[in-house]
């Protein structure tokens, strides 16, 4: 068994601070640095010819590595065949031999994590391609168009999950679709801790409902969100009266709140903009459907019905109270609500670039995402990197975007809760 330091894949019997200690995200960022300088293709070492006739795992990822940087490797990085440096006598043939030689074949399910951020990674170059014709957004597009292209994956052998622990991020989350996801799934998490703690300091019992509020499509997007938030701001300024003794409203009625704007194409008239509101609200009593909708349509001047139902772990909390927060799968649930709340701005697999594009100039500026009461004043941080961690063993994967696909760099493995001094690769500016 390894110590809870980051030992190499393969490492042969160097001891440990012997060599200067590269992190892996330092030497991909040289990788990727060098490589946009270099037009060249290395020429093969004379050791590469036995490893090319070698089975290699069927990982798809041995295609062929452009160029390469001359760097020292890390006492927990890979040993490149041949020279002592990580450089151009590391083949594909090669990193397929030092992988298949160390027992560690690509997985099931780190290949599945590879096809996702393969698709985002076209999807992203595709929209910085549009966003690019206009030469105001020209570093923005620059940006998008390099986020993601080295990352740090780790797997974690013990349970098979394969996370996204860093990368060259954008931060770009209303333009780019790798980064809404991290984004989402961070913003889930904290509403998620906030949402158990309001519920677990109540004097009394707090049920979470889903509140979806709709107006009718229409072909001026810009108008669509105008209606909505001004209907919000309504909402809320109602709440307070209520609260003030100025008047009884069914508004005012929930607890806590959090509303979370989404837009999309309507599903039959794919001409119209479909904007809408998820919002989550702790509730303590049961609500007047009739006078929501009576509010609510005259606020807005919509028909469409404010949709009110109690989430699936609302359902349990209600029959079992605060007892169903110790229950491992009601708070299961109860996370994959938030997620469902937060997990895009727009449908970016169902839009085309332009209309990406579009819709983030139409959204700039605006706050898509509010919390009144307990949720008020919630930050979520800015740093996409996942630094969680499990027991057991792990290996921390460094790839690199080239000719269309992600090649493999270096693999370190470790175990326990040791966590390496990876650097973030480079945040963008926000948008």
């Amino acid at each position: 068994m390894q110590d809870s330091s980051s030992a190499g894949i393969g490492s042969q019997g160097e001891p440990d601070g012997s060599r200067d200690v590269v992190s892996p995200l330092k030497a991909a960022k040289r990788l990727w640095d060098v490589s946009k300088r270099s037009q060249s293709v290395s020429d093969r070492s004379e050791g590469s010819s036995d490893a090319k006739n070698s089975p290699r795992p069927s990982a798809g990822l041995s295609e062929p590595v452009e160029s390469v940087a001359e760097s020292t490797p890390s006492s927990g990085a890979l040993p490149p065949t041949g020279a002592g440096s990580f450089g151009a006598s590391q083949t594909p043939s090669d990193i397929d031999l030092i992988m298949e030689s160390n027992w560690c074949p690509p997985s099931r399910g780190l290949l599945g994590k590879l096809s996702d951020l393969t698709e985002k990674k076209k999807h992203r170059e595709k929209v910085a391609e549009v966003l690019g014709k206009e030469a105001q957004f020209e570093h923005r597009s620059k940006s998008l168009s390099e986020c993601g292209s080295y990352i740090l994956l780790r797997e974690f052998l013990t349970s098979g999950s394969v996370r996204l622990r860093s990368a060259n991020f954008c931060n770009q989350q209303r333009l780019c679709v790798g980064c809404a996801a991290v984004k989402a799934a961070k913003t889930g998490a904290e509403y998620f801790k906030r949402t158990v703690h309001l519920m677990n300091s109540a004097d009394r019992r707090l049920v979470p409902a889903m509140i979806t509020l709709t107006i009718p499509p229409g072909p001026d997007v810009v108008e669509q969100l105008d209606t909505l938030q001004r209907g919000l701001s309504v909402i809320r300024q109602r709440r307070r009266n209520e609260k003030r003794g100025k008047g009884a409203y069914e508004w005012g009625r929930p607890v806590h709140c959090v509303w979370h704007t989404e837009i999309k194409r309507a599903e039959n008239h794919r001409h119209l903009w479909h904007v809408h509101v998820h919002g989550l609200a702790l509730l303590d009593c049961k609500l007047d459907l009739d006078r929501l909708h009576s509010e609510w349509t005259e606020i807005t001047g919509a028909s469409h019905r404010p949709d009110v139902r109690l989430t699936s772990s609302g359902r349990e909390i209600y029959r079992f109270g605060k007892r169903a927060l110790s229950c491992p799968g009601v708070l299961a649930e109860l996370r994959a609500d938030m997620c469902e709340i937060f997990k895009y701005v727009m449908k970016f697999n169902d839009l085309s670039p332009e209309d990406i594009v579009h819709v983030w100039k139409s959204i700039r500026g605006r706050r898509l995402l509010q919390g009144w009461d307990g949720y008020y004043g919630l930050k979520v941080d800015d740093d996409l990197r996942d630094l969680s961690e499990e027991d057991g063993e792990w290996v921390d994967w460094v790839y690199r975007w080239l000719s269309g696909g992600y090649r493999v760099q270096e693999a370190y493995r470790g175990e326990g809760l040791a966590v390496r001094d990876h650097q973030a690769f480079g945040q963008g500016e926000d948008t």
